[in-house]
C-alpha cells in the first residue's frame, strides 16, 4: 500500500496591476510544486502559438504581466467571433454565443463548455493602436465553475 502526504498553504498574490491568483503550494518531500487552485482538475495553460485563424484585430489576455512581457497568452479572441483556450494541454477552440456591449463580458461554447470573459477595466491611449483591459476569465460545465482567474490584455486594433 502507497503512502501519499502533501502538506499545502494558499495564498493570494498580486501584481503591480492588482490581478490576483490564487496558489496552492504543495510540499511533497523537499520538493515545491505551484500550480493554480482548481478542485476539478481543470487547468487553463499557456500558450505563445497564436492559432492561424485570429487575424487582424485581436484581444490578448494573460494571467500576468510576467507572463505578458514573455508573450504566454491564456487567452486569444478575434473580437469575440472565435476564441482560444488551452485546457488541460488542449486547444479548445470557442464560438461567441453572447456578448454584452454595455456590460463589457463575452460568453462563448464549445461542447459542453461554457467561456465567459468579464472586462472589469480598460484604458485606451489615442495615439496607440492598444487597450488595456483588467478582467476575468471563467470556464464552466453545466452550472460548475472549474477555473476562475484575474486576468490582463490588449485589444490591439489595425
Amino acid at each position: 500500500m502507497l503512502l501519499f502526504l502533501a502538506l499545502t498553504t494558499s495564498c493570494i498574490e498580486k501584481n503591480k496591476h492588482g490581478v490576483g491568483t490564487t496558489i496552492i503550494v504543495a510540499k511533497v518531500g523537499s520538493e515545491n510544486k505551484n500550480r493554480t487552485a482548481n478542485s476539478y482538475g481543470i487547468t487553463l495553460k499557456s500558450f505563445t502559438q497564436v492559432p492561424q485563424d485570429i487575424e487582424g484585430t485581436a484581444q490578448y489576455f494573460y494571467l500576468s504581466n510576467e507572463d505578458m512581457k514573455d508573450g504566454k497568452l491564456i487567452y486569444v479572441d478575434d473580437l469575440a467571433t472565435i476564441s482560444y483556450v488551452n485546457i488541460n494541454d488542449r486547444m479548445q477552440k470557442f464560438i461567441l454565443n453572447k456578448h454584452g456591449l454595455t456590460d463589457n463580458f463575452y460568453s462563448s461554447y464549445s461542447g459542453d463548455y461554457k467561456l465567459v470573459i468579464k472586462i472589469k477595466k480598460s484604458e485606451n491611449d489615442e495615439n496607440k493602436e492598444l487597450t488595456d483591459m483588467q478582467g476575468e476569465i471563467v470556464l464552466l460545465k453545466k452550472d460548475d465553475t472549474l477555473y476562475k482567474h484575474n486576468i490582463i490584455g490588449v485589444l490591439f486594433t489595425e
